[in-house]
């Protein structure tokens, strides 16, 4: 922890939605190093907010207030009723909750997300400007949700709505993973071959999803089974995917690592995909891109300090104060 950051974590129980979500907090040590600006960070798919504790310090010590949540169904969060499913478009609509539990609406707040967190905050920005200034998108590759994407599944929508049951049917029944040590399951992360991470980012994303179970003597993953694999119920077209990127009046900095590629992007579908990503960063108004060629998919946590050095600069700008005439 850097000299200076206080660290701090808690439970926000949401005034609107009436569901309690994990979190942790990061703050400069004295008030007067606060900079009055706050960063709100959400996390990628299957992870936690354990995946900001190496970034998060480095933004707050450079004068940020900067909260990081767990999504519902991780981390220490609370789980979904049985009778929903997790969507991305149902957490997008969490946002300003958070900032009104928070009580963050005196000032504009920042959101930054990494992966399937990127979506949401992509999402947030767009639908509601009234909370927040600026977004930051780490290593989302497709710019959206996943149910922006055109031609991700077949394009019938009763196809979509079968599929998602199916999958979410599944998972429903799919016992919590679990292991003798605690180091088999750090071992178990480390070996997603889709996602390599660093052996710290794999340590502080596990350690908040355990739990050690006395009577078993074994550990067990807490998150909610129902979000190992999600498939949306709601897909855009084109048209509605390009007007929601030109709806996104927010600056917008996307940092991309080129590394963390997946190998859907060179099938056919996936380059139509990646065409029409590229196609939606135009319709941005105030878009930044910065792609780092030596770093995998979780380069925000990985190496911290690179990307904050990418972030901050970008960051300092947005909010420095307009100069007077």
């Amino acid at each position: 922890m850097p000299v200076g950051v206080s660290h701090y974590e808690g439970d926000l129980h949401l005034n609107v939605k009436r569901f309690r979500l994990a979190y942790k907090g990061w703050k400069p040590a004295a008030d007067r190093d606060w900079n009055g600006r706050r960063v709100l960070m959400y996390p990628g798919w299957l992870d936690n907010s354990g995946s900001f504790d190496n970034l998060a310090p480095l933004i707050a010590e450079q004068g940020y207030h900067v909260v990081a949540v767990d999504p519902p169904g991780c981390g220490l969060s609370e789980h979904l009723a049985p009778c929903l499913l997790h969507s991305d478009y149902e957490e997008v609509g969490l946002l300003p909750d958070i900032v009104e539990t928070l009580e963050w609406t005196d000032r504009k707040v920042t959101l930054l997300g990494h992966s399937r967190g990127g979506g949401i905050v992509y999402a947030g920005g767009a639908s509601f400007p009234k909370y927040f200034d600026v977004v930051v998108v780490l290593d989302n590759k497709l710019l959206a949700l996943t149910g922006l994407v055109p031609g991700w599944t077949k394009p019938h929508a009763g196809g979509h709505i079968r599929e998602s049951t199916e999958v979410d049917d599944r998972n429903r029944v799919r016992p919590p993973r679990r292991f003798a040590t605690l180091e088999e399951a750090v071992q178990h992360s480390l070996g997603q071959k889709t996602f390599p991470k660093a052996r710290t980012t794999a340590e502080n994303i596990v350690k908040r999803h355990l739990r050690y179970e006395p009577e078993t003597a074994d550990w067990v993953f807490t998150h909610d089974v129902r979000t190992y694999g999600q498939k949306q119920r709601v897909h855009l077209t084109k048209e509605q995917s390009d007007s929601f990127a030109r709806s996104l009046k927010l600056p917008l900095l996307m940092v991309t690592a080129q590394k963390g590629s997946f190998s859907w992007q060179k099938s056919k579908a996936g380059k139509e995909i990646m065409l029409g990503v590229e196609g939606r960063k135009r319709l941005i108004a105030d878009f930044t891109e910065i792609v780092s060629a030596d770093h995998f998919h979780h380069m925000h946590s990985d190496d911290a300090p690179y990307t904050a050095s990418l972030v901050l600069p970008w960051l300092l700008e947005k909010h420095r104060p307009a100069s007077k005439l």
